[in-house]
C-alpha cells in the first residue's frame, strides 16, 4: 500500500500490526489452555469451534481487502 498507493506509515500501522504473529501469543495461548486443563473447564469441542471461527473471520477480513 505504501508503494502502490503512497500510504504513509501511520496509515499502514493497523496492517503492520497484524502482518506478523504477536511474539507472546504462543505463550499466552499455552497459559490459557493449561489453566483450562488444571481447572477442568476445557470444553474441547467449543474451543475448537471458537478457534476455527476466529480463523475464518480473519480470513474473510483479509480476503475482503484483497478483493476490494
Amino acid at each position: 500500500m505504501r508503494h502502490r498507493y503512497g500510504f504513509t506509515d501511520e496509515a499502514c500501522a493497523f496492517f503492520d500490526f497484524f502482518a506478523a504473529p504477536a511474539p507472546e501469543l504462543a505463550d499466552r495461548t499455552l497459559t490459557a489452555l493449561q489453566h483450562a486443563l488444571d481447572t477442568a473447564t476445557l470444553d474441547h469441542p467449543r474451543a475448537l469451534r471458537y478457534g476455527r471461527l476466529l480463523q475464518a473471520y480473519e480470513l474473510m477480513f483479509w480476503e475482503g481487502l484483497r478483493e476490494g
